[in-house]
């Protein structure tokens, strides 16, 4: 068996740095396959030999076309068991994400690879890649000293760095605290009603009382949060501001609770939404179905609200399993074309 390596899939800047640190720590050679052209047939036989492990960011697969669903299809199970999926930009990762990822038989999904995730979180990612690798037990206070030092280990040019650094909490962690601590009821606009919404100004009230910070830091920790996916405007119009506008938490107990595969599969034909081609200003639009008719579909048959239901269409959207047919909008509940990607 040759030495163990971990190749790393990840972004550029500090997740890869950070990732070839956790290498480091580890005492295993990290592989840098960022840049490589189709690399996916050669890793592919790379993965099989029980000495190499891989961290793959859900960003770079989306830039190479590829979904979770695809890559899995393309992979043996054993070369997907060897995978870590890491999400640093890409949006929320609940338990329910996780269960799916495992059941396309990855290692894991993990929501980032700060230094202080991976000093914070049980040693999980750490466990993960020693186990994979089949390495001695790990020296947990050198991993630590080696980590703290690392240049890129206390960067905060990412949302989910911010977050951690003003809050002292996860993207995920922090979404949830609020979500149960801002009110939320049904307001009124224009003669329309929003459910579920909550005040720009209010979220901002509660991060600076909640976590003793000045109202432009907690308005920078909520943006962050809807740069995740944690937070939207009603009607998708606003970055999240310091005034009476309406937002709403994308952390719902039926994210939580639900896989997407599930989703996906109450969507999808023969049963699911209608796929047709359908005409807009006289351009055709094949094999596609309507956002709002989603919506319908999703509160019959999981009684959940049209407003948590958009929010389950937006799972899938940023995992890149839907897409709109011109790439103008996320899912919204109204007549907007939309597809399935595989």
């Amino acid at each position: 068996m040759q030495r163990a390596e971990i190749l790393l899939l990840l972004p550029d800047g500090w997740p890869r740095a950070l990732g070839r640190g956790i290498c480091m720590a580890l005492g295993v050679p990290p592989v840098d396959v960022t840049d490589a052209q189709d690399p996916w047939p050669v890793l592919t036989q790379r993965l099989l030999d029980p000495g190499c492990a891989m961290l793959v960011d859900l960003e770079i697969l989306s830039g190479q076309g590829l979904t979770v669903t695809r890559l899995a299809g393309q992979l043996p199970a054993e070369a997907r068991s060897r995978i870590v999926l890491t999400r640093h930009r890409q949006g929320p990762v609940w338990p329910s994400d996780r269960t799916w990822v495992r059941s396309l038989g990855f290692a894991d999904l993990l929501p980032d690879l700060t230094s202080s995730t991976v000093l914070s979180d049980d040693w999980q990612t750490i466990s993960l890649l020693t186990d994979l690798l089949s390495l001695p037990p790990t020296d947990m206070p050198t991993v630590t000293r080696t980590l703290n030092q690392w240049p890129a280990a206390n960067s905060h040019d990412d949302h989910r760095a911010v977050i951690r650094a003003l809050c002292g909490l996860g993207a995920e962690a922090l979404a949830q605290d609020m979500t149960g601590q801002v009110k939320a009821p049904t307001r009124q606009h224009q003669l329309k009603s929003y459910p579920k919404s909550l005040l720009g100004r209010e979220v901002v009230d509660w991060l600076t009382r909640r976590h003793g910070l000045s109202r432009p830091q907690a308005l920078q920790a909520g943006r962050a949060l809807g740069s995740l996916g944690f937070l939207h405007h009603v009607v998708h119009e606003h970055a999240l501001e310091d005034q009476d506008l309406f937002y709403r938490s994308d952390c719902v107990s039926a994210a939580l609770s639900t896989s997407p595969d599930k989703i996906l599969r109450l969507l999808s034909p023969p049963y699911g939404v209608k796929v047709t081609d359908r005409l807009y200003l006289g351009r055709s639009h094949p094999n596609c179905w309507v956002g709002s008719e989603a919506v319908d579909l999703l509160q019959v048959r999981c009684r959940i609200s049209r407003e948590d239901a958009e929010v389950q269409l937006n799972r899938l959207w940023r995992y890149g399993l839907i897409r709109h047919v011109v790439d103008q909008h996320p899912v919204k509940d109204d007549h907007l074309y939309y597809r399935f990607q595989g």
